[in-house]
């Protein structure tokens, strides 16, 4: 880890510095896979957030229990004070991001890694965040308008619209730090069980209790996982169960349609207290379980034991 602050593009050399975001409590998770490549260097990690530096020749990592992954622009450490007042705040914060930040760096490490080979001006789209009592000082629209008529005088490879961007820039202002990145991978709205909690569930099977560490109890080929209420398929579907025999059954046969497209997986209509099963078959069970209106606590009393018996 780094003790400096603030972090942006190399000088030189052929590393490029990332981060990736990531959900509350995926941390060991997300670390476990950035430290299966060798290459890889953990520069800094707060919460929501692990930054990193690779070689370009490796930089297309994308780790499958994080959120997004952005080549960065700029991280340091917040420098507005609290009681600031708003118009002094915006004027700081735009001499901040655009004075000594190496802007043209970062783009041209985003167009490396997008294989983006054209010189021409690209669109971009800044996506301003703000937490915390900086709330109170900035609104993330009035934000994103100010510093994007900023930008486009000190950025020249940009050019800033408010709809149809090919690149989104990320600015987070919270009360311990200013962040600004550019997107590599975006985000998606998912229904149901997300991936990047499938993928981490399907890790926890390759944990080693003794250590607690990651990838120390590798899944043997043929070992059958079954996840009695799979829903849209995001568990078979997990990148660490590629190996594995993968069996998902759900009661529902729209979610089952969304399923299908899971990689060498059997689904099966079925309800999950009357598995079409022998009980020797499955190795292991990983099951994101019902909550809220559908299953009271009771409910699941008497749900979870009918689905282990059976």
């Amino acid at each position: 880890m780094t003790d400096h602050d603030t972090l942006t593009q190399p000088q030189e050399g052929d590393f490029v510095s990332l981060y990736c975001t990531l959900g509350r409590g995926m941390d060991p998770f997300v670390k476990a896979e950035l430290s299966q490549v060798e290459q890889i260097k953990i520069l800094k990690a707060i919460e929501g957030k692990i930054f990193f530096e690779t070689p370009t020749s490796s930089a297309n990592i994308r780790p499958t229990t994080a959120e997004r992954v952005l080549v960065l622009v700029y991280h340091n450490k917040q420098q507005i004070e609290p009681d600031t007042p708003a118009p002094l705040a915006f004027t700081q914060l735009q001499k901040m991001l655009t004075n000594g930040v190496p802007w043209e760096r970062s783009v041209k490490y985003w167009r490396l890694l997008k294989d983006e080979e054209s010189e021409e001006k690209f669109s971009a789209r800044l996506n301003v965040k703000v937490s915390g009592s900086k709330r109170k000082i900035f609104k993330p629209e009035r934000l994103a308008g100010s510093l994007s008529k900023c930008l486009r005088l000190s950025v020249q490879s940009l050019e800033f619209v408010a709809r149809g961007a090919q690149v989104s820039i990320d600015v987070h202002v919270s009360d311990a730090f200013v962040t600004v990145g550019m997107a590599l991978t975006s985000g998606t709205l998912q229904l149901g069980l997300r991936s990047t909690t499938a993928s981490a569930m399907a890790m926890c099977l390759t944990l080693s209790h003794d250590n607690l560490r990651f990838f120390e109890r590798p899944l043997s080929t043929g070992e059958v996982i079954l996840d009695p209420m799979c829903g849209k398929g995001s568990i078979p579907k997990a990148k660490y169960l590629l190996r594995t025999v993968k069996i998902g059954i759900d009661n529902d046969p729209a979610q089952l349609a969304v399923a299908k497209d899971s990689d060498n997986a059997l689904l099966l209509l079925a309800d999950a207290t009357k598995l079409p099963l022998r009980r020797d078959l499955v190795d292991h069970i990983l099951c994101d379980l019902p909550f809220g209106l559908k299953y009271s606590k009771d409910g699941l009393k008497t749900l979870i034991p009918s689905v282990m018996i059976n």
